[in-house]
């Protein structure tokens, strides 16, 4: 039977990057992704992230949707149009988006701006393993 510890071991390791204006925001994430196994590099603004995606290769964006000058969509957006082979492998960069508080027309923009899955704030980390999980191209979750 395989245990929580078992399947996190057998998973490859991520490169993520978490954006999020809210230090206690990216504090919390860093720390659910370390106890994944996955490695993070933080930025405050979605500018930062940009920038910082041009210089290194990431496999995910953990972006948050509500941040000031621009918001996640706008940022996610800008990833597509940029760096179309963002992550490491040559893959399309994952970008989960998160949210502490969606309304329902904010969710219908989300795959059109480019997000590939977002998930609800607070992190947890069974909600975080299960989107990381769907790396694979599953649809996008609501």
């Amino acid at each position: 039977m395989d245990t929580p510890a078992s399947s996190e071991a057998a998973s490859p390791s991520l490169r993520v990057l978490v954006v999020d204006d809210v230090a206690v925001n990216r504090s919390v994430a860093s720390a659910l992704l370390r106890s994944l196994g996955h490695s993070s590099e933080i930025a405050t603004t979605g500018m930062e992230a940009f920038y910082l995606a041009i210089q290194v290769r990431f496999d995910v964006v953990l972006l948050d949707l509500s941040m000031p000058e621009l918001d996640g969509i706008e940022v996610a957006r800008m990833f597509r149009l940029e760096l179309p082979k963002g992550s490491a492998t040559g893959r399309r960069v994952f970008i989960l988006g998160t949210t502490a508080g969606t309304v329902p027309e904010d969710v219908d923009n989300l795959p059109g701006g480019g997000m590939d899955a977002w998930i609800q704030k607070p992190l947890s980390a069974p909600e975080l393993r299960t989107a990381l999980a769907g790396l694979g191209g599953s649809p996008f979750q609501r």
